[in-house]
């Protein structure tokens, strides 16, 4: 065995090169391929949980998936529609579609609805955030179909 000096280098290692290790429980130096050091790397980033990890899941991938699902929860649900009334839009909470700049009452541009309602008085705020742009307007109006006009409180020139 020569010295490691001794060794050329390859800039980029291929699926099927080996590498050397130290097996310690057989106490002996072996190869192994880099596909076979990748499945074993893929194997710990999905599978060890990791205690010190400040999400439910403790594993690297699961705490990365859950990161994302947290902080973009709209970004998962929804699809653009196009022919749908606004005012029909009344459930609390961030709407379950995108709503096109083509959709009655609409404040003239494609956007996500943030719906507020006050249960007691049927009261409801929306918010609507551009998805193609920064316009963001909101309005108010009840469940008795009764809404002001939108006003853009920022529209991106």
């Amino acid at each position: 065995m020569g010295k490691w000096s001794d060794y050329t280098t390859k800039a980029a290692p291929a699926d099927t090169d080996d590498i050397m290790i130290y097996d310690a429980t057989g106490k002996a130096n072996k190869r192994v391929t880099f596909t076979g050091l990748w499945n074993w790397i893929i194997d710990k980033l999905t599978n060890a949980v990791i205690g010190k990890l400040e999400t439910d899941n403790k594993t690297i991938v699961g705490a990365i998936n859950g990161l994302n699902a947290a902080r973009y929860p709209f970004l998962s649900k929804g699809t653009v529609v196009t022919s749908e009334n606004l005012n029909t839009a009344t459930a609390s909470g961030l709407q379950d579609k995108i709503y096109g700049k083509a959709c009655t009452n609409s404040p003239g541009f494609g956007c996500f609805v943030l719906n507020v309602k006050e249960s007691s008085t049927n009261a409801i705020f929306q918010i609507a955030l551009g998805y193609q742009n920064s316009n963001i307007a909101v309005r108010t109006g009840n469940n008795a179909g009764t809404w002001t006009a939108w006003i853009k409180i920022y529209e991106e020139k």
